[in-house]
C-alpha cells in the first residue's frame, strides 16, 4: 500500500531480500510495467554491505523515509540500518517493520545483539538525555547541571561500544512488531545524539 500511496510523488527504493523475487520483477517489468512505475527495486541480500553499498551508489541522494520491509532476522535488519541510516535527510523517518520475526531466528547481528536490543538500549539513552558533542558522551540529567552518563549507562556502553545510538537519533516509537526512529532536523540539537 505504501508502495502505491507514495510513488505518485515520491521515489521509492524497495529493498528485495530474496534473490528468487528478481525473477519475479522481471515478470512483472515485462507484464505489468504499471505495476513498477516510479519504483526503483533492489534485489539483493540485505546483510551483506557490497550489496547494501551498491544499493546506496544506486540511491545517490538522502532519502526522507526508510521503510525496512525486507529480511527478518537481526543481522539483516542492523546491516541495512547502519549503511542506509546516513542516507536519510534531517527531519526524516526510518520504519522497521516486522521485528517479531527476529526471535524465531537462531542468533543476532555480529555481535549477537538482536534489533530489539539496539532498539531497547537507545531509547533507554534517549530517555537518560544521553547526547554525545565532539565525541564525548554525556546525559543531561534532571538537574540541568548534570552532565555525566549515569553509570548503569556508562557501563553498558562500556561492555557493548557497538550499541552506541546513531549520530542524529533523535526519538524511537515502537509498537507490535514495527520501530520507527526519527532524524534530527538541522539545526535542532534539542534531545538529539
Amino acid at each position: 500500500l505504501y508502495i502505491k500511496f507514495s510513488s505518485s510523488y515520491a521515489d521509492i527504493y524497495y529493498p528485495s531480500y530474496v534473490i528468487l523475487q528478481e525473477r519475479c520483477i522481471k515478470r512483472v517489468e515485462v507484464s505489468h510495467p504499471e505495476e513498477l512505475a516510479g519504483i526503483n527495486v533492489l534485489v539483493g541480500d540485505q546483510a551483506n554491505k557490497e550489496v547494501l553499498n551498491n544499493w546506496v551508489k544506486a540511491i545517490n541522494s538522502t532519502l526522507d523515509i526508510i521503510i525496512d520491509d525486507g529480511g527478518h532476522t537481526s543481522n539483516q535488519i542492523m546491516s541495512s540500518f547502519h549503511v542506509l541510516w546516513d542516507r536519510l535527510a534531517p527531519g526524516g523517518y526510518y520504519f522497521i517493520e516486522d521485528l517479531q520475526v527476529q526471535f524465531w531466528w537462531k542468533g543476532g547481528d555480529e555481535y549477537g545483539h538482536t534489533a530489539a536490543d539496539y532498539m531497547q538500549m537507545w531509547q533507554q539513552l534517549l530517555m537518560a538525555g544521553y547526547t554525545e558533542r565532539d565525541g564525548v558522551a554525556y546525559c543531561v540529567g534532571p538537574n540541568p547541571r548534570t552532565t555525566s552518563v549515569p553509570p548503569i549507562i556508562e557501563q553498558k556502553l562500556k561492555d557493548h561500544p557497538e550499541l552506541r545510538p546513531p549520530k542524529g537519533l533523535t526519538w524511537i516509537m515502537c509498537q507490535h512488531e514495527a520501530c520507527v526512529l526519527a532524524k534530527c532536523r538541522e539545526g535542532d540539537s534539542a534531545r538529539c545524539v
